[in-house]
């Protein structure tokens, strides 16, 4: 068949070469009028037919060739006008081209009506017209959204470097994991020749159109700052190779949103954490830990939330862990397949030189994180209380900062706990290094930073059970079980011994720290150049 398209082509050139050239120039709109044409040709064909021959009231007979020389139609559009002969997105393809086809039958029917009842337009003349109305509307549709063009290799042979839109909900200055991930790659993949923007929401309006950062005020009712992220994605996806979004709700779902009518869009999301089981055990609606949440019952709220997820997780090219543990997870209960789920490790901090390094004979334990339900510092409190000779040192801010304090005093162990407010690195290394110990008694952690900070630092550390480290380091860390006040109190009472203690220190020492912000700017760019 191609070799026959080429024959024709190859003799009309030779009829007039200054003609062809001309039409070669609009040759888009002029495939688009043929098969258009040809797709209304059969549409009348079928229309007299059912409608004069097999006796159809015209209605129904429009309808009918409508359907017909709508799937004519998608297959010259797609493989001939617009040169799409990809199979990777062919079945999203036809849903959106199936949903333009239903409003214009809806749309074709209607005018129809209209033109030959009420304005007594015959038939035939009437499918004319609105085979043309509708025919200049499908067009837009067709070029700018359900056939767009967007291979990235031939883009990046033409500009040179990927450009790739990174979507986050918090970015520098604002502290957090996701923030200073994001800001990593701002800085590292433009050295492999990408062009990076950011888009995060923030405490303003700001743009800086230098730097590629753009920012959706928080200060707004939830409505307004979705509709606006979704329509500042909508602009800046337009220039860019791979949307990279880093949550699956406030930034996942906006994203999500502009993929469904950019279907040729490119969606990666990354996934850190679990915004929806954070929320259900920060509000009492479980008990379980992310390991056991996805098997139990879900109230309305959180059906609502995993509508959201089943919306969002299907639309993404590829979807991102820092753990193998929550992929295992995902492809488990919300039967993400495993070909698009892929791990990128996190990366352990810049190296910080201690000036001095506590011994055994310290007994402060430091205790750092969003101070959050889910974060179990609760439970290290009471097993202090049968721990007098440890201190607890407490750093970060949050909701249950008043409910710790009040604990302590009722425990009895007020005088033994300092609170202090959250702090960046290096500063938060002073004091892990200052410190006899590191806890992370969470209910469940994915790959916290904190325990790969005190990797990075050779400091000893107790790592809750439910995390994503555990098959990786449990021949190195001592694990706890984050239910059991008494596990917790013992494995400190463990390291309590000298002994013990500076055999724990060799161990951590011994763990391979090198991973750096390169290696995660190479992971993602080998990544990203074979999407």
């Amino acid at each position: 068949m191609s070799n026959i398209y080429k024959n024709c082509k190859n003799f009309f050139y030779s009829l007039s070469p200054g003609i062809y050239n001309r039409f070669k120039k609009y040759k888009l709109i002029i495939k688009y009028i043929i098969s258009g044409g040809t797709a209304a040709l059969v549409d009348l064909i079928f229309l007299y037919v059912f409608t004069d021959v097999f006796k159809i009231w015209y209605l129904i007979s429009a309808s009918l060739s409508f359907l017909i020389a709508y799937f004519v139609s998608f297959s010259m559009q797609k493989f001939w006008t617009f040169r799409d002969n990809g199979r990777e997105t062919i079945y999203r393809q036809m849903y959106l081209y199936f949903i333009v086809g239903v409003v214009n039958l809806l749309i074709n029917a209607g005018g129809m009506y209209l033109l030959v009842d009420e304005f007594g337009v015959m038939y035939i003349l009437a499918q004319i017209i609105m085979g043309a109305l509708l025919g200049f509307s499908s067009f837009l549709i067709y070029r700018f959204i359900i056939f767009e063009k967007k291979k990235i290799e031939a883009k990046k042979e033409k500009r040179g470097g990927l450009k790739i839109l990174i979507a986050t909900g918090i970015f520098p200055p604002d502290i957090g994991g996701p923030a200073t991930y994001t800001k990593i790659l701002g800085e590292e993949l433009p050295k492999f020749g990408c062009e990076v923007t950011v888009i995060a929401y923030g405490d303003g309006e700001i743009t800086n159109s230098e730097r590629r950062i753009f920012r959706i005020s928080r200060r707004q009712n939830i409505i307004s700052r979705y509709l606006k992220y979704f329509r500042r994605v909508w602009e800046l996806s337009g220039r860019a190779d791979i949307v990279y979004a880093h949550d699956l709700v406030s930034v996942g779902l906006p994203c999500a949103l502009v993929k469904l009518f950019k279907p040729r869009l490119k969606l990666v999301i990354r996934l850190g954490g679990d915004f929806l089981w954070e929320k259900a055990y920060n509000n009492g609606w479980t008990e379980n830990p992310l390991s056991r949440y996805y098997k139990e019952p879900k109230n309305f709220t959180e059906k609502i939330f995993l509508l959201v997820y089943k919306f969002v997780l299907p639309r993404c090219d590829k979807i991102i862990f820092s753990t193998p543990w929550q992929k295992e997870i995902y492809e488990k209960y919300l039967k993400v397949k495993p070909d698009k789920a892929l791990v990128i490790d996190n990366i352990f901090p810049e190296f910080f030189s201690p000036e001095e390094r506590v011994r055994a004979g310290n007994r402060r334990v430091l205790l750092a994180g969003r101070l959050i339900k889910l974060k179990n510092f609760a439970k290290v409190f009471a097993a202090a209380r049968e721990l007098p000779e440890v201190n607890l040192l407490v750093i970060g801010e949050g909701p249950e900062e008043e409910n710790l304090k009040k604990l302590a005093r009722e425990l009895g162990i007020n005088n033994r706990v300092n609170f202090k407010k959250k702090l960046a690195w290096p500063e938060l290394a002073k004091e892990i290094l200052g410190s006899f110990l590191v806890l992370v008694p969470s209910i469940t952690e994915i790959s916290p930073n904190l325990v790969l900070e005190c990797l990075k630092l050779g400091q000893p550390v107790l790592v809750t059970k439910e995390c994503g480290f555990y098959g990786k380091y449990k021949e190195e860390l001592i694990f706890i079980d984050p239910f059991s006040e008494n596990d917790i109190k013992e494995k400190i009472i463990y390291l309590l011994n000298g002994d013990n203690y500076n055999n724990y220190l060799g161990k951590i020492k011994a763990v391979d720290t090198a991973r750096n912000k390169l290696d995660l700017a190479q992971d993602h760019y080998n990544f990203f150049k074979n999407l």
